[in-house]
């Protein structure tokens, strides 16, 4: 069974604006269930206290031990919810080579663009890994149900 890493804001939005949209993705993602696992990196944030160094350090090993398995990265990048971990997780991505989906909310392609050449993108790899950016919560779960099935 595949899995699909949910990156984005965390600690710098509410619990809700963390885990709402995972949701959200998940439930649509599930319909019909089966197709893939979903790591959502927020419940972590729920069962240990990131505010404690050792916590947060193990939230982050958890991470990055389900990012290294992922076989798709969706992450939602949003006008005013700047998201360090997600930056970090798409670098990852890109260095493991692994497809990535944007959902973007309030940004022009051309601004996802620079954001993803920031993080380390390279225009190879921004036609062979960013395979898609969507606007809406529902093509980005279309878009990552194509991308496992094209995995497949």
């Amino acid at each position: 069974m595949s899995l699909v890493y949910l990156a984005g804001p965390i600690d710098q939005v509410s619990i809700e604006a963390a885990r709402g949209w995972r949701r959200s993705f998940t439930n649509h993602l599930m319909n019909p269930p089966g197709l893939a696992t979903v790591f959502d990196p927020a419940a972590a944030f729920t069962v240990l206290d990131a505010n404690k160094p050792h916590d947060l350090s193990t939230v982050i090993a958890i991470d990055d031990f389900a990012l290294s398995k992922a076989d798709v990265v969706v992450v939602l990048r949003k006008i005013g919810a700047a998201s360090k971990g997600a930056d970090r997780e798409i670098s990852a991505a890109l260095a493991r080579k692994t497809p990535i989906v944007v959902y973007a909310v309030g940004y022009w392609v051309s601004e996802i663009r620079q954001w993803l050449l920031r993080l380390g993108a390279t225009d190879e790899s921004l036609s062979l890994q960013v395979l898609h950016i969507c606007s809406t919560l529902r093509s980005a779960v279309d878009a990552t149900v194509e991308t496992l099935d094209a995995l497949s």
